[in-house]
This record gives C-alpha cells, structure tokens and sequence, in this order.
C-alpha cells in the first residue's frame, strides 16, 4: 500500500506557498492499518488501486477508486465510490454515506482500516510538503492467531469471501479466510478452547471453499475442527459437500469416525442437528460408495 495526501485548495490562514506546491491541513485523524498510521487531511480522502488515489491500496477485490472518505472539522463520513465489491462498515455492507466514529472499522477487499486519533500533529496544522510516501511493496499483513481470529473476523471477510465463491473465485475466497480457517484448525488440534460462533464459521467456510475448489483438503480441515469441538454443523452446511464426495474419498476414514462418535450423542442432540447428523451418516455413505 502507499500513501499520498494532495489538497488543491490553500486555507485561507495559511502561508502562500511556493509555486508548485500544496498546502495541507491536517484533521485530528488518522487510519490505521496493521503497524501504518496514515494521516487525514480536511477534506476528500480517496482509496483504490489507481495511482490518482490519495491512499493506493492493492488488491484483487479493490476498485481503482473505492471509497471516500470527507473530514469536516470533527466529522468524517465514509462512501462507496461505485466499487464492484462493496464497502463493509463494522461487519456490514454499506448503501450510503455513512458517518463514521472513531475506533470504527471498514473493509476494502481484505484491507482493514480503522478510524483512529491522529498521533503527534496539532490539529490545523498547515504545510507545503505532503506528508510522506509510504510504499511497502508485496506488504503481507500480520498472520493471524486465534487471538485475533474472532466471528466478526469471518463477519467481516465473510461478505467479500461470499462474493468471490458467488463468482468462482474460490481463489480468492481461501486467500482471504484459509488462514483464519488453519488457525482454528491448528489451535484444536493442539487441545486449545475454541469458541463456537468461530469454530462454526471456520467450518462453514473451509466446507464452501472445498465444495467451489472440488478440494477435500478443505473438508479434511472442517471435519477436524467438529471432531475435536463435538460439534455438529448446519444441514444446508453438509449439503455442500454432497456433489464433491469422491473428492472426499481420502478423508473418509476421518468423516466415518467423526459420525460414529457423534451418533453416541444422538439422544442429546438437538432435533436440528439430529437431522444434519443423519446429513453425515448418508454423506459418509456415499464417499464410501465413491471409493476405487
């Protein structure tokens, strides 16, 4: 990502700077994302992969213009600049302008920002340099542990994850949920708790990405996390799994386990998840049948 802060116009209290340069006015707000602080100017912010943007993110799921972003004395508000992917405030899509609090979040594509108080600049503070470029070439963001892999993680990701697997992309889908999905996973493996909603999502998601990517390392993952949690997933959850059961041929010996303990808890089950464990047994069945 890089950063570039342009205003055309010079504030009326300021010194006229010299010829060819901007002057800034820099608000009491800043965005964060991962360990970079990027400075609000007053005024429009825009964000998008085009080099034109104050703010260049990268990104597959980014639109050359994206957001903007307007700061009025203590008021910023946030848009969709007609992206193709949508604009998620705080876990949910936005339709239209949205005023924005500090610590509030949005997404674009995977990128996070957050809404923070401006570190070490006075507000009103004018200048004729722009502040700094920053440039982080092939910047990765900081993996994820399950500290950090909360259910509005899968909330927040999960709206642009759904929107790549709606198109095919099931590419896109893994690259931006499979490391949240393998810290789960590896975080029951190793006997750690784990908290339901975020089992559940990790499980609902590696089965959608197994079923669009015809994957059944995926399902193998997703069969993990239940097994060592005791859970059972949703029916239209298993469902998935149905078309792909000759994928799943190799973890069969996982998924016939899995049913058979859990069908020692069938009295206790819920009628729901009788149902989908009913799911199981059939689906157990069938990659048994698919099997060379």
């Amino acid at each position: 990502m890089s950063f570039r802060q342009r205003e055309s116009t010079t504030p009326a209290d300021s010194v006229e700077p010299p010829s060819g340069r901007d002057t800034f006015v820099f608000s009491p707000f800043s965005l964060r994302t991962d360990d970079v602080e990027v400075p609000l100017a007053e005024g429009e912010t825009t964000l998008g992969r085009s080099l034109e943007c104050t703010v260049v993110v990268d990104g597959p799921l980014v639109s050359r213009r994206h957001v903007v972003l307007r700061v009025a004395g203590d008021r910023v508000s946030l848009r969709d600049a007609g992206s193709s992917n949508g604009v998620i405030v705080n876990g949910v899509r936005i339709q239209v302008e949205t005023v924005l609090e500090l610590f509030d979040t949005f997404a674009i594509g995977d990128n996070v920002f957050e809404l923070i108080p401006r570190s070490g600049v006075a507000r009103g503070r004018t200048s004729t340099e722009p502040p700094p470029r920053i440039t982080r070439p092939g910047r990765q963001s900081a993996p994820p542990t399950q500290a950090t892999v909360k259910a509005s993680a899968f909330e927040l990701l999960g709206v642009v994850a759904d929107k790549a697997l709606a198109l095919d992309r099931h590419q896109e889908a893994a690259r931006l949920l499979g490391s949240h999905i393998q810290v789960i996973h590896r975080a029951t493996v190793r006997g750690e708790p784990v908290e339901k909603d975020v089992a559940v999502a990790a499980v609902t998601y590696a089965f959608r990405i197994a079923a669009a990517a015809r994957d059944g390392s995926w399902a193998e993952r997703g069969l993990e996390i239940l097994s060592r949690c005791g859970l059972v997933p949703a029916p239209e959850t298993v469902d998935l799994l149905y078309p792909i059961a000759t994928a799943l041929q190799p973890c069969h010996p996982l998924l016939k386990q899995y049913a058979q303990a859990m069908a020692k808890q069938r009295d206790a089950l819920a009628p729901t998840d009788r149902f989908a464990l009913k799911r199981i047994e059939g689906l157990e069945r069938l990659v048994a049948l698919k099997a060379p």
